[in-house]
């Protein structure tokens, strides 16, 4: 009997330990498992908290450089609108409102090359056309007549052109004589309308972009035949421009049964009329403007 109750006892502590064990192991487990737990969460959080970051600074950098090209293209627009004009031009536009080509950009060299395409039959001169019955400027506005300063950004200044165009294009619309500055040693006479200003470029026509000056013809100007691109004789040409250091002039001819401006010079070696998407070149049959006498 007691040696039964021995062997029971030292069972039931055996199997008593043995659940303690188990229990502990368990606990253990749970601990690790909770630890383990803890610190995946810990590495998701601190995860997020660095995706977090990152975006934040993709963000900021985002922004800095959106801020960046917003003002590297306010700089650009600013330089655009308000950057000086060149020298030579400056200088013939200084001291008036009102702008002008006078001879001290008529020098130098550059531009673009000339091209005798697109030219239309000839018809004989017929006659000159008339300028519409707009005040004379007087002689204090210089060789180059009154000029009106304007750029393709703005609107037309459709008041200030005189109370009737020039000329009339085959759609009806207004058409304006005037020249685009191009650069410091190019400005190029040009047609010109209320939707944009044309020149006569390497043999065809071709759209201007930036500062042009609109020129308002008056009763002291007149058209006068001319041929090889020489001025008329005994006539004093209207500046109209610059192209090879080689000055240009202000010239019209029919081009489809239409009186158009375009330009005239030595250089060019007779008229190029800029329409219809070409440069059309008139050796003969072409008006210059001038000084009345």
């Amino acid at each position: 009997m007691g040696g039964s109750s021995g062997s029971e006892y030292d069972s039931g502590s055996d199997s008593g330990r043995s659940n303690r064990s188990h229990k502990k192991e368990k606990k253990d487990k749970n601990k690790k498992d909770k630890k383990d737990k803890d610190h995946k969460g810990k590495d998701k959080d601190d995860k997020d908290d660095k995706d977090k970051k990152g975006k934040k600074e993709d963000k900021d950098h985002k922004d800095e450089k959106d801020k960046k090209d917003k003002k590297d293209k306010k700089d650009d627009d600013k330089h655009k609108t308000s950057s000086p004009i060149p020298g030579q031009i400056a200088h013939a536009l200084s001291g008036t409102a009102l702008g002008g080509l006078a001879q001290e950009f008529l020098q130098g060299g550059g531009g673009h090359g000339l091209h005798r395409e697109g030219s239309a039959p000839a018809a004989g001169h017929g006659s000159a056309p008339t300028i519409p019955s707009n005040p004379s400027t007087g002689s204090g506005t210089g060789a180059s007549g009154q000029r009106i300063p304007c750029t393709t950004t703005d609107s037309f200044p459709i008041q200030a052109a005189g109370p009737s165009p020039p000329f009339v294009d085959s759609t009806g619309q207004p058409v304006y004589v005037g020249s685009a500055l191009i650069s410091g040693t190019n400005v190029q006479p040009c047609r010109i309308t209320p939707s944009g200003c044309f020149i006569a470029s390497d043999g065809i026509e071709a759209p201007h972009t930036g500062r042009y000056d609109l020129l308002p013809l008056t009763d002291a100007m007149e058209w006068v035949p001319a041929s090889g691109g020489a001025p008329p004789a005994g006539k004093r040409v209207v500046e109209g421009g610059i192209e090879n250091g080689s000055s240009l002039y202000h010239a019209c001819a029919r081009v489809n049964s239409v009186m158009l401006p375009g330009k005239a010079g030595a250089a060019v070696g007779g008229a190029q009329i800029p329409a219809a998407g070409g440069a059309h070149f008139f050796s003969q049959d072409y008006f210059v403007l001038c000084w009345k006498d």
